[in-house]
């Protein structure tokens, strides 16, 4: 039996390196995300010159150089020193730990993350009390901007969050992402680091066992840390978002995002995406907690180069990209903790996995229990043993294992089954020939909703919210549109309510209205589309605007209390939310889904934004009628 891998409790720092079984690790730590050109190309000379040229990029968005020699450990500080990524002690290096969104400063957001950062780096610095938080602690900003940070985790969130249209910062304590502490942009840092302090005052006498804020809220509730800081939380549901791997990766109008297996860079292709940024970008790399370095510039044809010239180093460029699918540990030797390698099974298995699940890691393989690599689950986790690998079945690396002491060809036979098993596993039984195809509509429907809750990341949403975004992936056959699905809070419960209460539906297009089931609305309520009325045109041409703008003018009378449904014109929304500011009666829910590449993803952006009236998005270029049309059925009824 192989013995328990060794906890360390803290992560490598500059001033505190770690050792490993290929020398020294030592992280080139940042303060947010953003590194300069000039310095990348400088950490990846002292990669080279200091240690063996590797470079990973964590998890936790920060540069760790391998291979550090003790003799060259010195040169390696002074150097980073004068880039300004030395800390002044070691004490205070293991404390600022940030996770913030990685185009904060860049893109647009709705809160300042650089300025909440800063309040939180000063006051960590300066407080000698806070020097105690574990080596692990850490903070993360969301800023509402693009690449939400919703599957990250961390001990203490704070995330934009709009309230009656205006910005404030929802401070989560980790364990308990139901309940928020909902503040102002000035008071988030300050509510923090309460949090912070309450932390360390509950898990007195119980320090290595109490190391993170979810296993201090699950011993004490979040009602005793509330206490202790001095605070008062409330329900509380996020609108945070996760970024999705092909927004990440791949040429976008704001940056190219660029990747390495597992993380794994070479120093040459840092100091080559470093000339790309000069070259092409802003002078500047953004570091994310996905294992990607983003390039921002400020054209889509400046991205594509980049993408190309990055493409021709064999660096990831493309979300389809099967080494995705696959994130291994740095594994032995490397790792003294490890049992066996794991880096080399990747390319091989790459394939296998993507086959696994299209999207998203399938396969973690991890040199030991602790699974490093990846906390959270995994479709099949591989963990290193001395007389081979066990195979876990959607668990992490510490969970009990299906299958034990696995070699090279017995590890690609058990992929294989499990991918033969998801393919058979829907029918249930073996079909043959067209005749043996499922007839039945109620079955049809249930087995659809089976899938997509088997498939689809529900987690975040409320009850009443799930059966909407359910019905959305029903409609466009897409499980990975629930993560751009955004409702503000209350919206599906005041939506449902209007409609009980005979509330019409107004709809910018005829198709969302056709697609309403009339059978499904609980008071017979009207389905309205104004866009075939006569008036439309003079008051299209009166205007200057789209037809699908200037029907909203026949709206006005019936717009108190009614519920709409756009979900094909971006003109019609930006004209729903000008006639609110001419003082126009307000809905009582809006389903926010037009579809397209001009105006469609600013559209949703600013309804969400203007909290007047309850909202539900899809965010980015996605939707249409169909979508619309099935948020309508979906808060009509509870029935599936």
């Amino acid at each position: 039996m192989s013995a328990a891998p060794k906890i360390q409790g803290w992560c490598p720092g500059a001033l505190r390196p770690m050792q490993s079984g290929d020398g020294l690790l030592l992280r080139a730590k940042t303060i947010g995300p953003r590194l300069a050109a000039e310095n990348a190309l400088e950490i990846a000379a002292i990669a080279v010159s200091c240690g063996n040229g590797l470079i990973d990029l964590s998890q936790r968005a920060q540069l760790q150089l391998r291979g550090v020699a003790e003799t060259k450990l010195r040169e390696a500080q002074q150097r980073l020193h004068r880039l300004g990524l030395l800390a002044r002690d070691a004490a205070t290096e293991s404390v600022l730990n940030f996770i913030v969104s990685p185009l904060a400063g860049f893109a647009k957001g709705a809160i300042d993350a650089h300025g909440v950062l800063s309040q939180l780096v000063r006051e960590l610095s300066e407080d000698a009390a806070l020097l105690a938080l574990p080596g692990k602690f850490g903070f993360l900003i969301d800023d509402g901007g693009p690449l939400g940070l919703a599957e990250v985790t961390t001990d203490i969130r704070l995330e934009a969050y709009f309230d009656n249209g205006a910005a404030r910062v929802a401070v989560v304590a980790d364990g308990a992402r139901d309940q928020a502490f909902i503040v102002s942009p000035e008071a988030a840092a300050a509510t923090a680091l309460a949090l912070a302090r309450a932390f360390l005052s509950l898990r007195k006498g119980r320090e290595f066992e109490l190391r993170r804020m979810r296993s201090v809220v699950a011993a004490f509730g979040l009602d005793a840390v509330a206490s202790a800081a001095g605070l008062a939380s409330a329900p509380y549901r996020s609108s945070c978002r996760a970024a999705g791997a092909d927004e990440i990766f791949g040429a976008h109008a704001l940056f190219a995002g660029v990747g390495a297996p597992s993380g794994r860079f070479r120093a040459g292709d840092l100091a080559f995406l470093a000339g790309l940024a000069a070259k092409y970008g802003a002078g500047e790399l953004r570091l994310t907690p996905w294992r990607a370095i983003l390039l921002p510039c400020r054209s889509e044809k400046s991205a594509r180069e980049m993408i190309r010239a990055a493409a021709s180093r064999g660096l990831i460029v493309d979300a389809d990209d099967a080494r995705l699918a696959v994130v291994a540990c740095s594994g032995a030797p490397e790792c003294p903790q490890a049992l066996r390698a794991t880096r080399g099974e990747m390319d091989r298995l790459a394939p296998l996995a993507r086959r696994v699940a299209s999207g998203g890691v399938a396969l973690h393989i991890s040199g030991c229990a602790k699974g490093c690599a990846m906390p959270a689950p995994a479709r099949i986790t591989l963990v290193a043993r001395e007389h081979g690998f066990d195979l876990i079945d959607n668990g992490r690396a510490g969970d009990a294992p299906s299958l034990t002491g696995l070699g090279p060809k017995e590890i690609e036979d058990a992929i294989e089954a499990r991918i033969t098993r998801a393919d058979t596993k829907p029918t249930g039984a073996a079909m043959s020939g067209a005749s043996s195809y499922i007839r039945d509509g109620a079955a049809i429907y249930a087995r659809s909703f089976a899938i997509i809750r088997a498939e689809a990341r529900l987690e975040r949403f409320a009850p009443e919210e799930e059966r909407v975004a359910v019905r959305i992936i029903h409609a466009s056959g897409m499980v990975e549109v629930a993560d751009d699905i955004i409702f503000s809070p209350g919206m599906a419960r005041a939506a449902s309510a209007a409609l009980r209460a005979g509330a019409p539906v107004l709809c910018d297009a005829n198709m969302v209205a056709h697609g309403v089931t009339r059978a499904r609305l609980p008071a017979n309520n009207d389905v309205v589309c104004t866009l075939t009325d006569p008036r439309v045109a003079a008051l299209a041409a009166k205007g200057g605007t789209t037809r699908s703008a200037a029907a909203l003018e026949l709206w006005r009378e019936r717009l108190d209390g009614a519920v709409v449904a756009i979900g094909n014109a971006p003109t019609a929304l930006f004209r729903l939310l000008e006639l609110l500011d001419e003082g126009a009666p307000r809905p009582a829910a809006i389903i926010a889904m037009p579809v397209g590449f001009v105006g469609a993803a600013e559209s949703k952006e600013a309804a969400l934004a203007d909290g007047r009236v309850p909202v539900v998005i899809v965010r980015g270029r996605k939707g249409g009628s169909a979508m619309a049309a099935a948020a309508i059925n979906a808060l009509a009824s509870d029935e599936e």
